[in-house]
């Protein structure tokens, strides 16, 4: 598979993470997250995929704007996503907004979540 083959892989199934019905089915979610799965949150504190399960079960935020999004492989079965988030909540003058990472391992032909890192940047 190509660059941007596996760039457009990624993507989708990043944006699955943040859609609210695969958010809050612990199913689909968690098939999308490796057993090992880690993430240093923005809050800088860490989760594992039980803990991030549970977080997620009954979010209803709706799915953020993404930008600048690519793909680096590490190897033939590791890719480096990075990207940034913008949320626009209603009532605030400006969006929040976040960098993030994500190692994406495939087993097989499956993609899997192996570790997230949420970085917030400073408001305007």
């Amino acid at each position: 598979m190509d660059t941007d083959a596996i760039e457009s892989v990624i993507r989708d199934l990043e944006l699955r993470l943040m859609t609210p019905a695969i958010r809050n089915n612990a199913e689909l979610a968690g098939s999308l997250l490796a057993d090992d799965f880690l993430e240093f949150g923005s809050s800088g504190r860490t989760y594992d995929k039980a803990a991030v399960l549970a977080a997620i079960a009954n979010d209803a935020t709706p799915a953020p704007e993404i930008e600048a999004f690519s793909v680096r492989c590490l190897s033939s079965n590791l890719v480096l996503a990075t990207y940034e988030i913008i949320r626009r909540e209603a009532g605030d003058e400006w969006p929040i907004r976040s960098l993030r990472s994500s190692l994406w391992r495939q087993t097989g032909d499956r993609w899997q979540l192996v570790f997230h890192q949420g970085t917030p940047v400073a408001a305007a």
